[in-house]
Order: C-alpha cells, then structure tokens, then sequence
C-alpha cells in the first residue's frame, strides 16, 4: 500500500522542464532559481529519476521570476527557504496521515487510481497546430526542397530522428512575409 501511494506521488510531480513548458518559459530561464532555493519550491529526489517538483512549484516559479535571479537569492538567504518549507511540509504530512488513517485500504486504491487516471488525463499535450512533420512533409508545406528545410528550421530531435513543428514553419512563413 505505502508503496502504490508513493509511486502515485511520484507520477504527480514534473521536471524542471515540465513546470518550465506549464509557465511557458525555457528551463534555462528557471534554472537559476532553481538551483538557488530548490527547498524553496519543494524539489526531491525522485529515486534515481532526477529532481521533480510539486505542481505547487509553478507558483512559486512565477512568483520568483518577478525578480532577478540575485534579488531572489537575497530574499531566500535572508527569509530561509527550509524554515517556509518545513511548515509547509509539516502541515503536508500531517494532512497526508490525517487522510491516510481515514480510508480503509479498498476507498484508498480507488482513490489512487483516480489520481492516477487524472494524471495521465491532464499531461499536456501539444496544441493541434503544434504536429511534428517529417523533412519531407515539411517541405511539402514550404514549396521547397527538404535540404532547404534543414537549413531554415531549427528540428526537433526524437532519437535519431529529425521532425519539425509545425508552429515553428507558420511562425517562419510569418517572419518571411
């Protein structure tokens, strides 16, 4: 049981660059913040996956993003981001066995599936507009050769394989007009 509620946990929290693609800005622009404060916004060790984050931290991303990296490293240095988050976390934990100790364990794996199935439901997606093309049907969509694409268009990389968005070739075609 502990363990299906942690991997349930798990499944909930996002990279660096998930909660950088939900504020709509690049992970080079909240890493500095990041590596800061990563108390500050609730950053654990995923068991070997890396950092990840609580949904809770793309608040306060864009609440430190209205400053500069230095002005935001004073404020942690002088307010102590662990002291904001051991009473964030304490009251987390307490709510957390509250909750626990109320479901028997049937109410509980029914609660985590739906949390699980609202996990897989909510990931986002890419706008309609915003498909992969291949060189070739890039090019199509250009009038021009694929050879003429790879020069124009930054790609996406899946692998060994090279896609273009579709929103990067209209907002070319946009520029070019």
């Amino acid at each position: 049981m502990t363990q299906r509620i942690n991997d349930a946990t798990e499944e909930l929290l996002l990279t660096r660059k998930q909660v950088a693609a939900q504020m709509g800005v690049t992970d080079a622009k909240i890493r500095p913040y990041a590596e800061a404060a990563p108390d500050f916004f609730g950053a654990v060790d995923a068991r070997g996956k890396g950092v990840r984050y609580p949904a809770q931290a793309v608040e306060r991303f864009q609440q430190a993003l209205r400053m500069t990296p230095g002005v935001f490293r004073e404020q942690i240095a002088a307010k102590g981001s662990s002291s904001i988050n051991d009473a964030n976390n304490e009251a987390l934990t307490q709510r957390r066995n509250d909750a626990v100790s109320t479901f028997d364990n049937g109410s509980m794996d029914r609660l985590i599936d739906a949390l699980m199935a609202n996990a897989t439901a909510t990931r986002a997606l890419p706008p309609p507009a915003d498909r992969l093309l291949t060189p070739d049907d890039a090019a199509d969509l250009l009038q021009v050769s694929p050879s003429t694409v790879r020069r124009l268009i930054k790609p996406v990389k899946i692998g060994r394989l090279v896609r273009y968005r579709e929103s990067d070739i209209h907002r070319f075609i946009a520029s070019a007009e």
